[in-house]
Formats: structure tokens, sequence, C-alpha cells
């Protein structure tokens, strides 16, 4: 649900003054070509060739770069495990879905086919058929539930709250916490971070400590200024797994993110009091 992108102030400055520098040469060349196009032609060679040059070794900086950033290995698994379900997924339910659709219209196969398609990351379809289902089972909080997903993935992140905070309002339970969860999150980038703090706090009340939900908790305490609500949260969702359980992806990403958010908040990740056993 979250992600994070490497980079800097300073490494985008920088990257902008090689451009630049770039386009300086070129010009230079193609001015000195106008007076003396054998002098151009031989200072061409030199310039593409150090340019040529200084690419490799930028290329592979930045390859090692991004090799040594924690979230980005997190990220490659996060993607890879998606691949992976969308792939096994059998077609078979949700094309008989399809075909009893063409004759009647029930919640259950529109939310058969809406969860398909949301697997397979066809979100604008998915999101039609789970509103339409919603409309028919309005009081069907795992449809809300799925139809806010989609939303949020979307980007339509106002009506993704809306249908998370309706799937919290019949079950707050919903999803295993899911909800609660999706809720702040959409709540947090709209950037109303007292009521997601309220429904991540809920969440931590009914479900205990959950990396992700941490995660989300610090960054709002940052955003809010409260630095040391956000360095205790942003330690317990970087804390290692008890037993060196391997975490699912998208925990081993929110792990990476938190200990990265750790070293930015001048703390180090560590197991610390009420750290996550998984």
């Amino acid at each position: 649900m979250t992600s994070t992108a490497p980079g800097s102030p300073r490494l985008r400055a920088l990257a902008t003054a090689l451009l630049w520098l770039a386009v300086a040469a070129v010009v230079a060349t193609l001015l000195l070509g106008e007076r003396d196009p054998a002098r151009a032609t031989v200072l061409q060679v030199r310039v593409l060739g150090a340019l040529g040059t200084a690419g490799v070794w930028l290329g592979g900086v930045a390859a090692v770069a991004l090799a040594l950033w924690p979230p980005v290995w997190p990220w490659l698994r996060v993607r890879w495990s998606g691949m992976k379900d969308r792939m096994s997924t059998d077609p078979t339910p949700y094309r008989e879905a399809l075909g009893r659709l063409a004759h009647f219209e029930s919640a259950p196969d529109l939310v058969q086919v809406g969860r398909y398609l949301l697997r397979q990351g066809n979100l604008a379809a998915a999101v039609r058929h789970l509103a339409r289902a919603a409309e028919l089972e309005p009081d069907n909080p795992q449809t809300r539930l799925l139809l806010a997903r989609a939303l949020l993935r979307s980007g339509a992140v106002g009506p993704a709250a809306e249908q998370a905070f309706a799937a919290v309002r019949l079950d707050e339970r919903c999803g295993f916490g899911e909800a609660l969860v999706l809720l702040g999150d959409a709540l947090h980038r709209l950037q109303r971070d007292d009521d997601a703090e309220r429904a991540l706090a809920h969440h931590e009340q009914l479900f205990g400590g959950q990396r992700e939900a941490d995660l989300l908790r610090a960054r709002i305490a940052q955003a809010q200024g409260r630095t040391e609500d956000a360095r205790r949260l942003a330690r317990r969702a970087a804390a290692p797994p008890a037993d060196a359980v391997r975490l699912r992806p998208t925990d081993a990403l929110a792990r990476a993110q938190a200990r990265v958010l750790c070293y930015r908040l001048g703390t180090t990740p560590g197991r610390s009091e009420g750290s996550h056993a998984t």
C-alpha cells in the first residue's frame, strides 16, 4: 500500500548539472563546427567518448546504490509476488460469472468478476463491477473493502476513504484489520492526520501492532511534529522478526521503509519494546 523512491535534492541537482553540461558541450561543438569542421569532428569524438565512459560509471554507481537501498529488494518481491498471483489465478470462475451476468445481475457474480479484475490490475473495470455490487448489497463489508482497495489503487483517494469507512462501520474487524489500515492510509493521503491516527490506533487496540500500520502512524507523527512518537513507531515497524522468520513481501517492504524512516529521524532500527513477532 505504501511505497518509497530513492532520491535526494542533492542527487537531483547533480543530475541536472550533468545534463546541462552535456547540452553545453554539444552546443559548443556545433558552434566550433562552423569555424573549424576538422577540429570539431575530433572534439565531438572525444566528447562522446567521455560522455559514454561517464554514463557507464554513473549507471554502475546508480545500480549499486539501488541494490543497497533497503526498500529495493522487498519492493521487487512485492511485484514478483503480485505477478505470480496474477499468473496462477484460475480464470474459470471469472468467465462463468461473466456468463451469468449476461443474463442476470447478482452481487456475488459482480464481486467475483471485480475481484478477478482487481487482481489482474484492470482497476477501472474492477471499480465498475464492485461499485454495482455495493449498490445491490450495501450492507456487505467485504464488498466495500474490495471497492475501497480498487479505488485507492486507482488514485481515487476520497471515494476510497468513504468505502473503507463504510466497511469499518459495518464491521470494524473487516478483512482482519485491513479496512482500518486502508482507512488510515486514505485519510493520511487526504491530510486528515488526526482522523487517520484514530483509525490506526483503534486497529492496534483490536489487533495489536502491525508493521504497515506502525509505519503509517510514524509518518503521521513525523508530519505532526511528534518526533519521539515517530521514532518509537518507526523502530517498532523496523524491528527484525522473531526467530529469523521470513516476512511476507508486504511486511518486508514496510520494514525496509521503516528502516529508512528511522535513519531520517536520527534513530537506530532494531528491536524495541512491543516489537513485532513476525
